[in-house]
């Protein structure tokens, strides 16, 4: 996963939401958070080449995913970059609108349909949750879902 390829799938949900947006009757509009108003409509000028070249992202990260992990059984890895933020930000940042840097070890097996649990592996030093990811090959829900239990009583003995 690289920048610049969340900077494009965050362009493409970015259209994508736009065309949802205007599509809601205005009294429905009113109802959706601010933030997400913005994120959207940010790319209301967004051109048809660009948007495909972003579409296409969306198979690169899906091929580099599984040809990365197509030689593991499992996969370990955080499941966000950084702790837990506020419940009131939209976004680890607060207002601020950065791509999707907070979701680059999730959205990748999002993207390829590779299944995923989150395991609780502990807490940092103020209390918050830290997530493990345990992810596997494509169809292996069985798999993971073992692995998961495993690391849970693991975890859950240390």
């Amino acid at each position: 996963m690289t920048d610049d390829l969340l900077a494009d799938l965050d362009t493409f949900w970015r259209v994508r939401s736009y065309v949802d947006l205007v599509a809601l009757p205005p009294e429905q509009r009113e109802r959706v958070l601010p933030f997400i108003a913005r994120w959207a409509t940010a790319a209301a000028d967004t051109q048809g080449t660009r948007l495909m070249q972003c579409y296409t992202a969306t198979n690169t990260i899906r091929a580099r995913t599984v040809a990365a992990t197509q030689a593991y059984d499992v996969v370990l890895s955080p499941v966000a970059p950084m702790a837990a933020f506020p419940a009131e930000w939209p976004m680890p940042w607060g207002e601020g609108d950065t791509a999707m840097a907070h979701i680059g070890f999730t959205v990748p097996l999002n993207m390829s349909g590779q299944p995923a649990a989150t395991v609780d592996a502990g807490r940092t030093a103020d209390g918050r949750t830290v997530g493990v990811q345990v992810a596997g090959r494509r169809f292996d829900d069985l798999g993971v879902l073992r692995a998961a239990r495993w690391l849970e009583s693991a975890l859950r003995g240390r």
